[in-house]
């Protein structure tokens, strides 16, 4: 499951890498929520906020009108809305915690003129901020089948994050795409992937650009001016280098550019020029074919 992670002061300080500040919006499974979120605590805040409305209720039911408080009743105010504000601060919920501050200020300085009016407003605003804060964060449920595409730091294999460093990030938020049915997303990334791919390639075999007379540099050719380059560059050394071996090698190369051609066809303009979204099935196969590519041209361009 992932989940938008705010780590705040006090206890949740201890929270653990895949919920603490370096990894903020990542990977938690339901019972990190369970836990790490104290929802326990939270489901004893409102138990109290509801017992405690009850409480005031009854009072006013009894005597039929707003009425002083007196006795523990104010200390048990203060109690509750204490516990709330750091169950608030703990979760980084913001404006909770100032909702709840002004509550605790109100109650205090009504002092022996508190009655039941005022607890009653007080309460009401302090649980409806903190039930704001709650419902305001989305959690993103993932299937059980999914859940081994998220934030994969080697989703294709370390052979591919080696030889295509760059790309690494990008196969990665693929994998999250994927992992959230968002396909056509998925299709975004792994297209950007495969341009790493292409261009370390033509480097490879110094391809050189040119536009209007001057030098292009490769990272902002379009995909059909690298290609072109690459097999010219592979025609040349054909002529250039017999040999069994490394004809082999050129036939490999040759191979990678016409791969990259074929998925600038099917897949790259479609996603450059919004003409078809992808279902998370398409998308899906579209992560295989693509793992497969760079982990084939990974062993002739390292």
């Amino acid at each position: 499951m992932v989940a938008p992670v705010h780590s705040g002061s006090g206890s949740h300080n201890a929270l653990p890498v895949c919920l603490g500040r370096e990894n903020l919006n990542r990977l938690v499974s339901l019972w990190d929520i369970v836990n790490q979120f104290d929802l326990l605590g939270f489901s004893e805040v409102l138990i109290r906020f509801q017992g405690m409305e009850s409480h005031i209720r009854g009072r006013v039911a009894e005597s039929g009108a707003p009425m002083a408080l007196r006795n523990a009743a104010p200390d048990g105010i203060i109690d509750l809305l204490t516990k709330a504000l750091t169950f608030s601060r703990n979760m980084a919920f913001a404006d909770a915690a100032g909702a709840i501050e002004i509550a605790i200020v109100s109650v205090r300085n009504k002092g022996a003129t508190l009655d039941t009016s005022t607890v009653e407003a007080n309460l009401d605003h302090a649980k409806a901020a903190l039930l704001r804060e709650v419902t305001k964060r989305k959690y993103v449920s993932i299937d059980q089948d999914r859940s081994q595409y998220v934030d994969r730091e080697h989703l294709f294999g370390e052979a591919v994050s080696s030889a295509f460093p760059s790309a690494t990030d990008d196969i990665r938020e693929a994998g999250n795409c994927i992992a959230v049915e968002c396909g056509t997303a998925t299709v975004f990334h792994l297209m950007r992937a495969v341009e790493y791919a292409l261009r370390k390639l033509a480097r490879k075999l110094h391809v050189r650009l040119t536009h209007k007379g001057r030098s292009h540099p490769i990272e902002f050719a379009d995909w059909d001016k690298v290609i072109t380059g690459i097999h010219n560059e592979i025609t040349k050394a054909r002529s250039l280098s017999p040999g069994p071996k490394r004809q082999a090698k050129l036939e490999v190369y040759s191979d990678v550019a016409d791969h990259c051609l074929y998925m600038k066809d099917i897949w790259r303009n479609n996603i450059s020029h919004a003409r078809q979204p992808y279902l998370p099935s398409e998308a899906l196969g579209v992560l295989e074919r693509v793992r497969d590519f760079m982990n084939s041209t990974a062993t002739v361009v390292p």
